[in-house]
């Protein structure tokens, strides 16, 4: 089976429509606010942001096994889902995600290497997170994205972007 890139799925549509393939680019962004659009929002929650992403982190990697429920209940809206190393996981299928991926690697855990959070309390925060994933002794770089937004009087996850090095 031939392996098809995007400048070949191009070419192929533009072959079979006869028409010249459409120039992309991302220059309509550079007049967005791409920042929290809030002006002067308070940002009361900004010095906890990094222990709040550190805590939920290590109580779903490190954490009791029998409290997975409560923290993916209470940390992570019902909306919530992870666009992950090429899949989805929605938030109700994210206990049994963690579950399985504990119970099958005992002693995984997440090594924070950096961790930025921007935003305001209005608007929401952003945050991202560089880590090692380590599992029966192998080491895995990462980088995840977060959008947080309080609900219910609660800082909660709203959405997740993971790209993890799994050819290392």
């Amino acid at each position: 089976k031939e392996a098809w890139t995007v400048l070949d799925t191009l070419s192929l549509h533009s072959q079979i429509s006869g028409l010249e393939a459409a120039k992309f680019d991302n220059a309509c962004l550079t007049d967005e606010a791409l920042n929290p659009p809030t002006p002067d929002a308070p940002r009361d929650f900004l010095p906890h942001c990094p222990s709040f992403i550190i805590n939920t982190t290590d109580s779903l990697w490190e954490g009791p096994l029998d409290d997975l429920p409560r923290v993916t209940r209470t940390f992570f809206d019902k909306g919530w889902q992870s666009n992950a190393m090429g899949g989805v996981i929605k938030q109700k299928d994210m206990l049994g995600f963690f579950q399985e991926t504990r119970g099958q690697m005992p002693g995984c855990k997440i090594i924070v290497r950096d961790l930025v959070c921007s935003g305001n309390d209005i608007d929401g925060y952003k945050a991202i997170l560089a880590y090692v994933f380590q599992a029966q002794g192998a080491a895995v770089n990462g980088m995840v994205m977060w959008y947080l937004q309080r609900v219910e009087g609660r800082w909660t996850y709203m959405q997740e972007w993971l790209y993890q090095d799994n050819a290392a």
